[in-house]
């Protein structure tokens, strides 16, 4: 409401200074003057305000990585559950034959867990296991990662990621099993 008093205490001051041949009582409208002051207030006050409502990139990629994270939870879990109830591998999700280790989590290949978890190749360029940190974090035999096509190439991509590390069958008798690890960094979305 303050904002609303301030223009018309303003349009009010700028009438003041006008010259105006015709009786106040007689004006019926608002004059061109006017009507151009209130459109530059406008204009200053949308162009202080816009900035503020306009980086909504940042929060959109960080919630599309959070998104591909819980699709490959879920997608993972699926072919875990499958696994336990067949005992065999491939397994098999959505017509997609996925490739489990002997203790019934997918492999590590990237485009199988991406397809698996249904993350578009025109949405998230794919970092294949075991390669270096460029503009997109490292990655080691056992994880892949997927980064945003929107930042893959440039250094927001090393911080904007989801990761996944396969699971970890240990030697020991019996052996322990380590469950896959998906991860995610938004920091640099």
């Amino acid at each position: 409401m303050t904002l609303v008093r301030m223009i018309f205490e303003l349009m009010g001051e700028v009438m003041k200074n006008i010259p105006n041949s015709m009786n106040r009582s007689q004006q019926a409208g608002f004059t061109l003057i006017e009507l151009i002051v209130v459109i530059v207030i406008l204009g200053i006050l949308a162009a202080t305000a816009l900035p503020r409502f306009l980086d909504v990139g940042t929060e959109a990629r960080a919630a599309s990585v959070s998104a591909v994270r819980g699709s490959l939870n879920a997608a993972n879990a699926m072919v875990h559950s499958r696994w336990l109830i067949s005992q065999s591998s491939p397994v098999k999700l959505e017509g997609l034959d996925v490739t489990v280790d002997a203790a019934g989590y997918p492999t590590v290949t990237g485009t199988q867990i991406a397809s698996m978890a249904g993350i578009n190749s025109a949405d998230y360029t794919t970092i294949a296991p075991s390669q270096g940190a460029g503009n997109g974090p490292a990655t080691s035999a056992t994880e892949t990662a997927f980064v945003p096509n929107s930042v893959a190439g440039s250094t927001k991509g090393a911080k904007c990621y989801v990761k996944y590390t396969a699971a970890v069958i240990s030697a020991a008798t019996p052996p322990v099993v380590t469950p896959p690890v998906i991860s995610q960094d938004t920091s640099g979305c």
